[in-house]
């Protein structure tokens, strides 16, 4: 079974300082207490005999663990805004750059965009202007990495209402999620938006293809009448 790190429903000032959010409680099904997560050795099963171990799960694979998360992460952003921070904890960073990006407040555009700390990567969501948005996913890809880490990158865009029109900004986004107690959370999360592009060339004309390309000669003019005889000169 996967766990991933939800938003619990505490306020920002709530959360625990310096550290991850706590874990969820386990989804109906999960192992209970004393297994380890993907792979991990087991504990011992409630009620077995004395030395016996529980069966371990099988391990999660990074595409399950990615599909889930994506899910989860982007139906907190469009529900919830103010609970997306708590995927991360005060060790996280978030790093977003590309069209139309808004610098950091007091931060030169060309110096370095990231921020640190949950309190940090909450007051940049809310400058994003992702309130009120949706994201569309068009792919996930996922591999396992260094420390039990899960390396996580998608393709999509935020689509929402903006001044009467519907605004579409496509995006790639990778995760870095770490694995924590009960799951994993957001370690490292960097995010580019990037232009539609520019619009591609017009077809051109199709050709009318020449059938004959000797020119014909022009026909000659009609020859003139011949001129008539001269008049007998009077007796």
């Amino acid at each position: 079974m996967v766990s991933v790190a939800r938003a619990p429903q505490a306020p920002l000032a709530n959360a625990p300082p310096g550290g991850a959010p706590p874990p969820p409680p386990p989804p109906p099904g999960a192992p209970p207490p004393g297994h380890a997560m993907a792979g991990g050795s087991p504990g011992s099963r409630s009620g077995s005999h004395p030395g016996s171990h529980a069966p371990s799960p099988p391990p999660a694979s990074p595409s399950v663990i990615g599909n889930v998360f994506v899910q989860q992460y982007y139906s907190i952003m469009a529900a919830t805004l103010d609970e997306l921070y708590k995927f991360y904890n005060n060790g996280s960073t978030l790093h977003v750059c590309g069209a139309g990006v808004p610098p950091l407040p007091g931060v030169d555009v060309g110096a370095d965009q990231t921020v640190r700390t949950q309190a940090g990567i909450h007051a940049r969501f809310q400058q994003l202007g992702y309130r009120g948005k949706r994201c569309e996913v068009a792919t996930v890809d996922s591999s396992h990495s260094i420390g039990g880490s899960v390396v996580v990158m998608v393709t999509g865009a935020i689509v929402g209402a903006s001044e009467g029109s519907v605004e579409r900004r496509s995006f790639t986004q990778t995760f870095v999620l770490a694995p924590q107690e009960g799951g994993y959370y957001v370690l490292n999360d960097i995010v580019r938006f990037v232009d539609a592009g520019p619009a591609p060339p017009a077809p051109r004309a199709a050709m009318t293809p020449q059938t004959n390309n000797v020119v014909a000669a022009p026909e000659p003019p009609p020859a003139a009448p011949p001129a008539a005889p001269p008049a007998a000169p009077p007796a």
